[in-house]
């Protein structure tokens, strides 16, 4: 499997918000609870902060406020915009052991355009659902055989309903995404004085 490059995305999709500083980062992790249903912790962006630093996807600068320390910001730059947009079509379109990967990926998704959001969605959903019909088949299948131990059985089972509900997640995003296209639309037609030109 493909290194999954959760750190990289946390911190990008964190800092493409707007710049910060360490204590602002802290705040943004613990707002969006990213220690809680993650592996990524603030050491972590911290380190993958150097790291893109060094690789150019962020730049650095320094401020002081009156007779506070110097304080390090944190600025993302045209390369890692490019990156975060890479890493976050390979997120929302993972489906693997490391289910997170996909909900780390909508946490920032704001980044890509609406229509890529809904496209990659709707390919997530098919996959899912096609790939749950398979494992029903190959569960039914192996039943049938006999030849599945009875903790087995359940785990499959178990495996059948986890996949129901990434299936529902991905169905609700969907729904969301779809509904704030529809009022996109609109905010476009008022901007632009309705469907004929004409002021509202």
């Amino acid at each position: 499997m493909a290194q999954l490059r959760k750190n990289e995305l946390a911190a990008l999709g964190l800092v493409n918000r707007e710049p910060m500083h360490g204590y602002a980062l802290t705040q943004a992790i613990q707002h969006l609870g990213l220690e809680q249903w993650t592996t990524v912790s603030r050491s972590s962006i911290y380190a993958a902060l150097r790291r893109l630093a060094r690789e150019g996807a962020v730049s650095i600068t320094h401020e002081r406020e009156g007779n506070a320390p110097e304080r390090t910001v944190y600025h993302i730059t045209a390369a890692g915009r490019s990156l975060l947009l890479e890493i976050l079509r390979e997120a929302v379109s993972y489906i693997g052991p490391e289910d997170r990967y996909f909900y780390l990926g909508m946490a920032f998704a704001e980044a890509l355009p609406m229509g890529e959001i809904l496209d990659l969605l709707a390919r997530r959903l098919r996959q899912l659902t096609e790939g749950m019909l398979h494992e029903i088949k190959d569960h039914e299948d192996v039943i049938s055989s006999g030849r599945c131990p009875n903790q087995l059985s359940i785990m499959t089972q178990g495996g059948i309903r986890h996949h129901e509900i990434e299936i529902d997640i991905c169905s609700q995003l969907l729904d969301m995404y779809r509904s704030r296209q529809g009022d996109l639309d609109v905010d476009r037609l008022s901007r632009h004085g309705g469907r004929n030109g004409e002021s509202s």
